[in-house]
Formats: structure tokens, sequence, C-alpha cells
């Protein structure tokens, strides 16, 4: 499962629940969960946990919304690289392939029908009153920059993701936490 990261915990934790039921359902011998973006683990961290388990066909299925052509192009270059880059043990005899877009699937329509449904029978439709609104959005923590001494950018994109990104980030991140050091993400 290939999902779109972010800096809360939400796309991890529902990205797992995703692969849980994906795994108790018999969707698949092994489902694991990997991130195009903004988390880890990245899809070639994913692919070599495969590899490394035995897989000898491996299906990516992207679960993100919007699907983004050029990103699923640029996937299949993932892919490929990755492959190509693998010298510890022979993968030419994986297969790797992707799944159609999930935005493309006619289930879709109906899952939200579905939620939508839930949300009037269990009577979740409240509505927002300008007054929430515009609560935080005033606040004046929202723009002001906290006074520092260094600043410190880092890309969690796709490309740089694919690339580790993330892991360093996880690394950094531990790091200033036990420093005692807090990070703003943007």
């Amino acid at each position: 499962m290939l999902s779109r990261g972010g800096y809360s915990k939400a796309p991890k934790e529902q990205l797992a629940t995703l692969v849980d039921r994906l795994q108790c359902g018999g969707a698949a011998q092994k489902v694991v969960g990997a991130f195009v973006d903004q988390a880890t683990p990245s899809l070639p961290e994913a692919l070599e946990q495969c590899a490394v388990s035995g897989a000898e066909r491996i299906l990516v299925v992207p679960v993100f919304l919007p699907d983004d052509r050029n990103l699923s192009n640029w996937l299949v270059k993932v892919i490929g690289r990755w492959k190509s880059q693998r010298t510890s043990y022979d993968v030419t005899d994986i297969q790797v392939s992707m799944s159609p877009s999930l935005g493309d699937h006619e289930g879709i329509a109906h899952a939200v029908v579905q939620l939508v449904s839930d949300a009037q029978a269990a009577d979740l439709i409240a509505p927002i009153s300008p007054r929430q609104g515009n609560s935080e959005i005033c606040e004046p923590e929202w723009s002001v920059i906290p006074p520092h001494k260094f600043h410190l950018m880092q890309c969690r994109g796709p490309r740089c993701t694919s690339r580790g990104a993330g892991d360093v980030w996880d690394h950094l991140n531990g790091r200033l936490m036990e420093e005692g050091i807090w990070i703003r993400t943007c």
C-alpha cells in the first residue's frame, strides 16, 4: 500500500490500520505500507523489505487521492531504479507491478456514498460556525516566527523521500528531541 505522508501521526496511523485490515482479510500473503513523501518507510524501503522476506511478486497499490499521472509515471522510475541498484541479492526474478489508481476505481464512489450515509445515520454532521472557523486563524502565533538562531530546511518531497530523506528526518528529529530542542515544521 503506497500512501502520501504528512507531518501529523494521522497518515501513519491510517495506513497502518489499512495494512492490518488487508492483512487480516487475506488480500495478500504480506501487506506492507509505504509513503511517497513526508514519512517513512519510503517505497524503496518497502520494496527492500518485501524482497528480503522472499517475495517473488510485489504489487504496489497507490491509495492516495487525487491521482497525479506524473507522480505515477515517476514511481515506475523509482521502482526501476530500486531494481537496478540492488547488488546484495538478485532481484531480477522479482516481478514488481503497480495497480491502477484508486481514483479511477468505481468502488471509490460507493465508499464516499457509504461515508455520507454512515455520518447521517450516526448524526455526525454538525454545522461549523464562523466562530469555529476563525478562532485559530486569527491567533497571532500563527504568523509570528519564534526567535531563532538557525533555520534548517529539509526536502520531504517524493524524490528526496525515495532517496532516504525520511530516515534523515526521523534521525534528526530524534536527536533534537533528545537534546530538548523543539522543532517547528511548516
